[in-house]
């Protein structure tokens, strides 16, 4: 137990996602929305041609409390880093949130800090992710499923409706933008329909 007056270092905390809609099918996602400067609030001198899009990372214990959150970028390798301050080491559940895709969280908890070669690793088998059949799988990597557009977990006729609402959009950051390249049209439809009635399964 550490006394009021010790410190905590970060936590380190490193994952391996990949988003589905944004799965090139090569092992690695596309930076569509970064080639044409579509990504709001990058950092400065960050290497455009390596992020996908923003992501939010939690840190939850084991009574479904989150204990930390922040948001990060992800890069098109699927990995993510990211340092909590002011949080004890021990073991959390750890959950990965996008903006149009099912939020995804560790089957077990996980003891952390880790390190970039100790990452957890949800594209690698699909009893990664806590719950029944939540990662997709495709060309032999499991990827988060798209279609959640406004963020509650279930991908249904409210996110359709939405994505009618914003058809045809061009050079956009827009949740109804699944396949997340900056525009919106069938083929973002396509994988609203390929994942219709699917819920999202996380303890909070």
């Amino acid at each position: 137990m550490l006394s009021a007056t010790d410190e905590l270092s970060p936590l380190d905390v490193n994952v391996i996602v990949i988003l589905e809609g944004a799965f090139t099918g090569i092992g690695e996602m596309s930076t569509n929305l970064q080639d044409n400067d579509l990504i709001p609030n990058l950092p400065v001198g960050l290497n455009n041609s390596s992020v996908t899009d923003w992501i939010v990372l939690r840190l939850i214990d084991e009574d479904c409390n989150i204990v930390a959150s922040g948001n990060t970028f992800l890069r098109k390798d699927g990995k993510v880093s990211m340092s909590f301050p002011d949080v004890e080491e021990g073991k959390y559940y750890i959950q990965v949130d996008h903006r149009n895709h099912l939020a995804v969280m560790s089957a077990e908890p996980v003891s952390l800090p880790n390190s970039s070669g100790s990452a957890y690793d949800f594209t690698s088998n699909i009893e990664s992710a806590f719950g029944k059949e939540q990662l997709k799988e495709k060309n032999s990597v499991f990827c988060m499923i798209a279609g959640d557009c406004d963020g509650n977990n279930l991908i249904n006729a409210v996110d359709y409706k939405g994505w009618f609402a914003n058809n045809a959009g061009n050079n956009v950051y827009n949740a109804y933008d699944l396949d997340v390249n900056g525009i919106i049209n069938v083929l973002d439809y396509n994988l609203w329909y390929s994942n219709r009635s699917r819920v999202g399964r996380t303890c909070n």
